[in-house]
């Protein structure tokens, strides 16, 4: 899978020659803790990519992935 971070990498998700659509299968977005702005600006741009990729989006929050 690959990591893509926002907002630098999001030039490389609109180009299409850049890597193929197919390759994202699910769209993952941090939910909290964090300012609330940003995590809404996060959330945004993720249901946007996902719907536009038509793949589903999910959110984690941060302390989940620290206790595994």
């Amino acid at each position: 899978w690959a990591d893509i971070d926002f907002p630098i990498d999001l030039a490389v998700v609109a180009n299409p020659s850049a890597f193929h659509q197919s390759a994202i299968s699910e769209i993952i977005v941090h939910t909290g803790p964090g300012s609330f702005t940003g995590i809404r600006v996060g959330i945004s741009i993720a249901n946007s990519l996902g719907f536009l990729l038509g793949v589903p989006v999910n959110g984690k929050r941060a302390l989940a992935h620290a206790a595994y």
